[in-house]
C-alpha cells in the first residue's frame, strides 16, 4: 500500500485530541497529528520519485524525526498507562530507526 492509498487524518484527531488519551496535553496531540501530515507527504514523495533520491530520502529522514519526537513527548506525558507509554516508547524508536535508515540512504544515494 502507498502513502496515497491510506491516509492518516481520520486517525490522527480522533485519536489523540478527543480524549481517548487524555493524558496527553492537546498541544502534543496538535505536534503529532502536524508530524504525522508531514510524514505522509514525504512518504508520497519518495513513492513519486526514483530510488537515490536524496532530497525525498532527506525529507522523510526528517519527517521520520518529527514522528520520533512526538511519540516520544507522548510516551512521558505524566499520568498515561504504562502500556500507552511502553507503546508510545516502541513507535518512537521505530520511527527513529526509519529515520536514521533514510538519513544514510540520503547521504549514499541509495
Amino acid at each position: 500500500m502507498t502513502a496515497a492509498q491510506a491516509h492518516p487524518s481520520g486517525l490522527s484527531r480522533g485519536f489523540l485530541l478527543a480524549g481517548v488519551l487524555p493524558a496527553v496535553p492537546p498541544q502534543v496531540g496538535a505536534r503529532w497529528h502536524t508530524a504525522y501530515l508531514a510524514y505522509w507527504h514525504a512518504t508520497e514523495h519518495v513513492d513519486n520519485t526514483e530510488p537515490g533520491d536524496a532530497v525525498a530520502a532527506t525529507e522523510l529522514a526528517e519527517a521520520s524525526w518529527a514522528v520520533a519526537s512526538t511519540w516520544s513527548e507522548i510516551a512521558n506525558a505524566p499520568g498515561l498507562p504504562w502500556w500507552c507509554a511502553v507503546s508510545a516508547r516502541t513507535a518512537a524508536e521505530a520511527f527513529e530507526d526509519q529515520a536514521q535508515t533514510w538519513a544514510e540512504w540520503a547521504r549514499s544515494g541509495v
